[in-house]
C-alpha cells in the first residue's frame, strides 16, 4: 500500500494534486468517494491489524485509517523533497513506521539491549484512558 501511494503521488502530471490539492476535493460526490477510497484501504489494513493483534474490528480500522493518512501525507511530502530524498528510502522509511512505529528506528545514544522490551511498553487498547 505505502508503495501504491508513492507510485501515484510521483506519477508524471500530478494527478494527485487535481485530486487531493483542488477544490475538486470539496464536491460532494467526489468526497464521497475520496473518502471511501480511504476507508476501503483502511479496512484492507485493519485486516492486517486483526490478524496480528487483539485489537476488535472498530480500534483495528481507526489504525488503519491513521496509517491511510501517514501513506498519503508522506507521500505528498517526499513529493517537495524527491531531489534531497529517494522515493526508495521515503518508501522505505514510510512502510517500516507504519509496520513498527517508532521502535523500527535506532534510539540515539541507546545500545539495542537499552530499549525497554514489547512487554515493558504500554498496551494500547487494553486499559481506558
Amino acid at each position: 500500500m505505502t508503495r501504491a501511494y508513492f507510485d501515484f503521488v510521483g506519477q508524471e502530471g500530478a494527478a494527485f494534486r487535481l485530486i487531493f490539492e483542488s477544490d475538486l476535493a470539496n464536491e460532494p460526490e467526489v468526497r464521497r468517494r475520496l473518502d471511501q477510497i480511504d476507508l476501503t484501504c483502511a479496512q484492507a489494513m485493519a485486516e492486517i491489524i486483526r490478524s496480528e493483534t487483539s485489537m476488535d474490528q472498530e480500534e483495528a480500522v481507526l489504525v488503519g485509517v491513521a496509517f491511510v493518512g501517514l501513506a498519503q501525507t508522506s507521500a505528498r511530502h517526499w513529493l517537495t523533497h524527491e531531489a534531497t530524498l529517494s522515493k526508495e528510502t521515503a518508501v522505505r522509511i514510510t512502510a517500516a513506521l507504519i509496520r513498527r512505529g517508532f521502535g523500527a528506528f535506532p534510539a540515539v545514544g541507546k545500545a539495542e539491549g537499552d530499549r525497554p522490551s514489547d512487554a515493558a511498553r504500554e498496551s494500547v487498547g487494553t486499559t481506558a484512558g
